[in-house]
């Protein structure tokens, strides 16, 4: 895919976080559906 898009990897971020942390920012999302906007409540 970066070859077809003749481009490369200037760098990359590897986030450690706990599983119920994502869960919870995961269970508290909502997205307004005229704007696609999302919120976490």
């Amino acid at each position: 895919m970066l070859a077809e898009a003749n481009t490369t990897v200037e760098a990359v971020i590897n986030l450690h976080v706990p599983d119920e942390v994502l869960v919870e920012r995961i269970s508290g999302r909502r997205v307004h559906s005229a704007s696609g906007r999302s919120y976490h409540v």
